[in-house]
Parts: C-alpha cells; structure tokens; sequence
C-alpha cells in the first residue's frame, strides 16, 4: 500500500472521516470553525470547504478540498442535543 492510500485509509477510520463515525456536535454553528480547524494528512495543508449540507436526519456532511495539494474529502458529522437537567 502506497503512502497516500494508508493515509486515506487512516483518514477515513478517524471520528467524521465516514457517516458511520461521525464527530458529534451540539451544534451546527461549531460545524465549520472544527473542519478548518483540521489538516490534509497528506501535506497538513488547510482545507476550504466547498459544500455543507443536510446528509438525512441529525447527520452533516462537509465536503472540502485541500487548499495545498487539491485533495477532496467529506467530513461527517452528528448533532447531538443535549438538553440541560
């Protein structure tokens, strides 16, 4: 397996790499700030987000792109609410 394909395959197996591991948030708003707030992990470059959207109930996927080396991915994530006790 070549360099590029492991880190695919590590990127895709992290919380919000697939719609079945999503990263859980309270919140739509925090949903942007936490996807730029990560790295390509091929050259650690900075993403541009080209498309956020509803993916079904309670699910967002962010699709993005690498603003060094052009590579796309999709982000995933879950809104959780959490009522107060």
């Amino acid at each position: 397996m070549n360099k590029w394909a492991h880190s695919e395959r590590l990127a895709s197996l992290v919380r919000g790499g697939s719609r079945e591991r999503p990263i859980e948030v309270g919140s739509a708003a925090v949903i942007e700030p936490r996807v730029l707030s990560k790295n390509c992990p091929h050259c650690h470059g900075e993403y541009r987000i080209l498309e956020h959207e509803w993916a079904g109930p309670g699910h967002r996927r962010v699709d993005v792109s690498c603003r060094n080396c052009s590579t796309p991915r999709s982000m995933w994530f879950r809104l959780v609410v959490t009522d107060p006790n």
